[in-house]
């Protein structure tokens, strides 16, 4: 094994039984991972949204239900539900 290889081993090895730095380390992770939970989820309602306000307009417009569930992916039952 070379040089290189050897010291990188010996830092990860000193990184790993560093619990204090461990802990931090899998905090930061834990906050990015939930940060990008919230951002997907908040995304997700948004093109929720999209589509309910498109299938409000296209209820408005006598479409027929068939056609604002394959445009919007919305159940027949959300549908309904709208004003």
């Amino acid at each position: 094994m070379n040089k290189n290889i050897r010291d990188v081993n010996k830092m990860a090895e000193a990184i790993l039984k560093d619990e204090e730095l461990m802990d931090a380390i899998d905090a930061k992770v834990d906050e990015q991972i939930e940060k990008k939970l919230r951002l997907e989820f908040a995304y997700e309602q948004g093109e929720k949204q999209k589509s309910m306000e498109i299938a409000k307009e296209m209820k408005k417009a006598n479409k027929p239900i068939e056609e604002i569930i394959q445009f919007t992916g919305l159940t027949k039952e959300e549908i309904e539900e709208l004003g």
